[in-house]
């Protein structure tokens, strides 16, 4: 009886052992399981020395990747300004030794700034015109601008009015013609030098 006794309590030792055995393997298994569920490569420390090697993406990085390789800005105005050049040259320069218009725009230029200067000095120069033997006289400047009118009191008689309106309308006329005649001996050359519409007159720079 005694021996039986020992078995069984052998029996029930190896049993507790065995369970205890069971359930620490059941532990073990679980811990794989939950380190696999993680992305753990193998068991233990190793798992977690893989999963410190791997780097990480970076946002930057991917964005780099999908942008597309552009042109510095100052190499695109230096392409631009290439082109712009070269097309002038082939407007300016024409084939088979054609004039040049960048040299007719600055004669035309020239001319103008010359027209302008005529102008001005028109309108500071004064005619005059008489009537009548000079009994009325009338002042113009050279843009036609009526600036004194003269009448000697011996044509003044009020019972003829008419007289003195007619000796001030000739007189005015003439001063009038005479300052037509200076703006066409100013002016004339250089308006038609610029072909009456801003333009140089090929003709008259000899080109035409």
């Amino acid at each position: 009886m005694p021996v039986l006794a020992g078995a069984e309590g052998s029996e029930d030792e190896a049993a507790l052992d065995g369970g205890v055995g069971s359930g620490d393997s059941e532990a073990g298994a679980d811990s794989e399981d939950a380190a696999g569920g993680i992305g753990w490569i193998g068991g233990g420390g190793s798992g977690l020395h893989a999963m410190s090697s791997i780097e990480p993406v970076s946002k930057e990085n991917t964005t780099r990747r999908r942008t597309a390789p552009t042109v510095p800005h100052h190499r695109q105005l230096g392409w631009k300004t290439r082109a712009f050049q070269e097309r002038n040259s082939r407007i300016m320069v024409q084939p088979g030794g054609g004039f040049d218009m960048g040299q007719i725009l600055q004669q035309a230029q020239q001319m103008q700034q010359k027209l302008v200067e005529a102008q001005e000095e028109l309108a500071n120069t004064e005619v005059t015109g008489s009537a009548g033997g000079g009994l009325v006289t009338a002042t113009v400047t050279g843009d036609g601008d009526l600036k004194a009118l003269t009448i000697d009191p011996k044509v003044v008689d009020p019972e003829d009015i008419e007289t003195l309106t007619d000796l001030v309308v000739a007189a005015v006329r003439d001063a009038s013609g005479s300052a037509r005649k200076l703006t066409e001996q100013k002016l004339g050359p250089l308006a038609g030098g610029l072909g009456g519409g801003g333009m140089p007159d090929l003709g008259a720079l000899g080109l035409g």
